[in-house]
């Protein structure tokens, strides 16, 4: 005969075990429910951080430059995914042409080759149509327009009278100005050759070398009267406090992910770029559309920011 004290003992114990059961699994409930709705406010705030556009101002002397030219950078539309729509690129051009460069210069990934809408050619000309300059437009490409198809884009980027830099050099035509822009090709949709790309360039030239990626950077000319400008790494597009961009996509260091850096006697401007890629969200990284001034006079480079103009 079982005792009836023995059973009485288990019996509670079961009821506790399925009590503390409960309120272990609501506990957990409510912990995965908390964690879901931090995440989802995140995305919700990158999204729409996303969607920001800073104008930078630099300034940075170059020897040699007879006098001041404007120039403004672009990088990294990547039109198709948000939040660049072949709408919001037109803003982007207005804004562009309201600033009233001297010219213009284009880092690549026109096109996010990853989205899952065919943007046709047709779209990408709506969207990049309106840009000029006097000095006219240099663009290089990126590795999404090798992924979305180069041959369409050189066509398109010939009617619009872009000039496109394929390890080639061009000169700008703007009056009383001597400056050289040289752009190379991706390094992973293409084959950068930097020597080809300087093939029959006079050392004593000021110049802009174009670049998608800054890996290319370690490689070229150490001078003070050249200045590289890259992109590709989108600042990072997600930067934590105290710990920086978990990754810049790129073959150079982490540390190459946005703003200055410096050799000896040269240096390159990483821009953040207009838009994102993977994931349509910026959090501790914002876009930016650079002004940039070449000046044979200012001392030391300078930056600012401004809003969006509307």
């Amino acid at each position: 005969m079982q005792d009836p004290s023995r059973w009485r003992f288990f019996k509670r114990g079961w009821h506790l075990h399925r009590r503390t059961g409960k309120r272990l699994h609501h506990a957990y409930l409510t912990y995965i429910g908390m964690t879901l709705l931090v995440v989802l406010a995140i995305g919700l705030w990158g999204y729409i951080q996303a969607e920001q556009i800073e104008i930078i101002k630099l300034r940075h002397p170059m020897p040699g430059l007879e006098k001041p030219v404007r120039v403004m950078l672009l990088s990294d539309w990547h039109l198709g995914i948000h939040p660049i729509s072949v709408s919001r690129a037109q803003e982007i051009v207005t804004e562009v042409n309201f600033q009233k460069p001297d010219l213009i210069v284009m880092l690549g990934d026109y096109v996010d080759a990853l989205t899952p809408y065919d943007l046709s050619i047709d779209q990408v000309r709506l969207a990049l149509q309106g840009l000029q300059a006097p000095g006219g437009v240099f663009a290089v490409f990126g590795n999404h327009d090798g992924w979305y198809g180069r041959p369409k884009l050189r066509k398109l980027f010939k009617e619009l009278n872009f000039t496109l830099l394929e390890n080639s050099h061009a000169s700008v035509a703007l009056p009383g100005v001597s400056l050289m822009i040289v752009g190379v090709e991706d390094d992973r949709t293409g084959s950068p050759n930097l020597k080809r790309a300087f093939a029959g360039l006079s050392s004593t030239t000021p110049t802009l070398l174009l670049s998608h990626d800054p890996v290319v950077f370690t490689g070229a000319p150490d001078r003070a009267n050249l200045l590289t400008l890259a992109g590709h790494t989108h600042g990072g597009q997600i930067a934590l406090p105290f710990f920086g961009p978990l990754t810049n996509m790129s073959r150079a260091s982490n540390r190459w992910s946005e703003g200055w850096v410096d050799k000896p006697n040269s240096r390159m401007y990483i821009t953040t770029g207009l838009g994102t890629s993977i994931l349509p969200i910026r959090l501790g990284t914002l876009a930016e559309m650079v002004i940039l001034t070449l000046s044979p006079l200012s001392p030391s480079p300078n930056t600012s920011a401004a809003p969006l103009h509307r």
